[in-house]
């Protein structure tokens, strides 16, 4: 179930904010101001930091804290990856993820997705693709047009993210939309890059452990339950993002052009060379 509202509380259920982000990676929130926000407001959250789960060992007695991480596959396409236990994230990370990642550790890696998904699900790992509908390679719907990717690789996790508060309505309408059509798993958050955003998406299970929530995740038995930012928000978002990024600015120019010159070109050339060679059949 999937509903387009401000999250409130829903008895017996617990909810999660599964997509945000701290100063472990592209943002200034710590970690520390997030329990207490979370605490304050009762609800729990998924800490999904760009190639790392170093944050995940945070604990807390009030609410659900479970271990994830937003991978960056080298083709493109974003993958929200959650564990039922830190050991087994953080074991995860140090075996297949961290000897992948590129000088900015926040940007695409050298791992392929294909590689990444099957490694995963030998750690049990419960897996969705963030924001699918972004008009960019980061997410799963662009990659497949371009093709950076087969559509194939859809049905390796058969699960998306279907309200992602840093897109618009129309983009996540998509996600609602292509859910709903293939009985795909289901995943909401926020996408929090600021402590004010942390909640404003929420993902709400009959559950009260890590390892149940995603259960009930894998069986689609929850509800998403949340709301687009507004305009601000996303510039502020922005205004977060950039700085951190700063630092890398020169391998971050590099594969920003590999990813939105380099690449594209590549598939739009191809794209003319089968155009001319389906004309030359017909005269």
């Amino acid at each position: 179930m999937i509903k387009k509202e401000i999250p409130k509380p829903i008895r017996g259920f617990s909810s999660v904010d599964m997509h945000c982000h701290s100063r472990y990676s592209d943002s200034f929130t710590t970690l520390k101001n997030m329990i207490k926000k979370a605490e304050k407001e009762r609800f729990g959250f998924a800490l999904t930091d760009h190639n790392t789960v170093l944050g995940c060992k945070i604990k807390s007695k009030e609410i659900l804290l479970i271990p994830g991480m937003e991978f960056s596959s080298k083709e493109g396409p974003h993958i929200l990856t959650y564990f039922q236990n830190f050991n087994d994230g953080k074991e995860f990370y140090e075996k297949f993820v961290k000897k992948n990642k590129r000088k900015n550790p926040y940007s695409s890696t050298r791992l392929s997705a294909y590689d990444y998904i099957d490694k995963a699900k030998e750690f049990n790992a419960v897996m969705s693709f963030a924001h699918p509908f972004v008009p960019s390679q980061m997410g799963i719907m662009k990659s497949i047009r371009r093709r950076f990717v087969k559509e194939d690789l859809l049905r390796k996790i058969n699960g998306v993210e279907v309200i992602c508060g840093s897109l618009t309505k129309k983009m996540n309408e998509k996600a609602i939309d292509y859910s709903i059509k293939n009985n795909s798993i289901i995943t909401g958050g926020s996408d929090a890059h600021t402590l004010k955003q942390l909640g404003s998406v929420q993902t709400f299970a009959e559950a009260s452990t890590p390892a149940e929530f995603l259960e009930q995740v894998r069986k689609k038995q929850v509800r998403v339950v949340g709301m687009e930012f507004k305009i601000s928000g996303r510039a502020s978002t922005s205004l977060t993002v950039v700085p951190k990024n700063l630092r890398y600015f020169f391998p971050t120019l590099k594969l920003k052009y590999e990813s939105m010159i380099k690449k594209p070109g590549s598939y739009y050339w191809q794209r003319v060379k089968e155009s001319s060679r389906r004309l030359e059949k017909r005269m």
